[in-house]
């Protein structure tokens, strides 16, 4: 993580909020004397007050979930952060106060105040979170940050509590919680645990719905930083092929039914992608599909053969841990059978009345955390 020089600039922060477990300073502008800060001031006291309000949220929501408090308040710095060159929102360990810190913008350049404000509080309730998670007693190690393979685990954690927020505030209809949900929506094939991190919010999402809120605050007050995070996680779920099921649920993100239901993100970027869609259109055929993938990605197939009832589908991979499942959907992506897991072997799968396709989802679970590696396999239909 990136040590701000605030040899230049906190000085000029001589406005002092609190906000439970988080201490706020910031510059304010046009005052009747004394120098003006520009764009490096907040334009408006709401600003400030917006901030000290979700940074009180977030303190209720993550003591109520059962994280531990810091033993001093999380400093916040917020300023003009094109002075720390890529102007982007972020957490730093802070010398000055031997503690974890977050830089916030004092404005953007949204072209509403509502726009502004609503982003803002997704940007705090993200940073936040991740002063929380890097500071419990398993994790903490002063100014070095959580080893590689909890990187995903955090920021997972940061976007679940942005979607968190979005869910508790809905009626703001403030959808900025929804940033990381386009690629989620568009790249699942990507590895969540390198290059789609953002993209774990979703899945800690997943998580939260189906064993509870709780299992995600039990993450960072259970795991320590010697911890394999894949393993800790199958171990408090009970469960082996965590991917593949979620990778079928996620699917069906417009479907109340599912457990990765979230009306905002079907709403906004519809579904997740597809790598390719398949057409049976002769009884007697038989289509064989190569593809590959790697650890924690997800590939997704929708396999059409209109007036069949019923589809022989293998699926056959150069590793065990690449695993298929099938489900029927209607033409609103509501699942309507399924899931059905697939073989090497031919499996006989149902097309129920009024499904318009079968959705084959592709994942790659690993038994232990990986830097991902590319598996190969082929999907056969006829």
């Amino acid at each position: 993580m990136r040590v701000l020089n605030f040899n230049r600039v906190w000085p000029t922060l001589t406005v002092h909020r609190e906000a439970g477990d988080f201490s706020m300073c910031c510059a304010e502008r046009d005052l009747p004397r004394g120098p003006g800060y520009g764009a490096r001031a907040v334009r408006y006291p709401g600003i400030v007050e917006n901030y000290r309000r979700t940074f009180l949220w977030l303190r209720d929501e993550w003591a109520t979930l059962g994280l531990r408090p810091p033993p001093a308040p999380f400093p916040v710095y917020v300023f003009d952060l094109t002075e720390t060159g890529n102007g982007l929102p972020h957490m730093f360990w802070d010398g000055r106060n031997s503690n974890w810190a977050c830089a916030l913008p004092s404005g953007t350049d949204k072209t509403t105040k509502r726009d502004e404000l609503q982003f803002l509080r997704a940007l705090a309730a993200h940073e936040g979170t991740h002063c929380y998670c890097v500071q419990q007693s398993g994790f903490f190690r002063g100014e070095t940050y959580l080893p590689e393979p909890w990187h995903w685990i955090s920021e997972g954690t940061a976007v679940w509590m942005e979607l968190r927020l979005l869910d508790r505030l809905d009626r703001l209809r403030s959808n900025d919680a929804l940033s990381f949900s386009r690629d989620w929506c568009d790249y699942p094939e990507e590895p969540m645990l390198t290059r789609g991190q953002y993209q774990c919010g979703l899945f800690m999402r997943y998580l939260a719905k189906r064993w509870g809120e709780t299992l995600i605050a039990r993450l960072w007050t259970e795991g320590t930083w010697e911890d394999d995070p894949w393993v800790l996680i199958r171990r408090l779920t009970g469960r082996e092929n965590l991917l593949s099921d979620y990778a079928d649920e996620a699917y069906f993100v417009g479907d109340p039914g599912s457990a990765c239901y979230s009306p905002h993100i079907a709403a906004r970027f519809h579904s997740r992608a597809l790598a390719e869609s398949v057409l049976l259109d002769d009884a007697s055929a038989e289509l064989v599909v190569p593809g590959d993938l790697r650890d924690t990605g997800t590939n997704y197939y929708a396999v059409r053969a209109y007036g069949r009832t019923h589809l022989s589908i293998a699926f056959r991979s150069d590793n065990s841990m690449c695993i298929a499942t099938a489900s029927a959907a209607d033409s609103k992506l509501r699942r309507i059978g399924g899931p059905a897991v697939l073989a090497p072997d031919y499996r006989e799968i149902p097309v129920p009345e009024g499904s318009d396709h079968l959705v084959l989802s592709i994942t790659v679970e690993p038994e232990t955390w990986v830097r991902p590696a590319k598996r190969n396999f082929h999907i056969l239909v006829k």
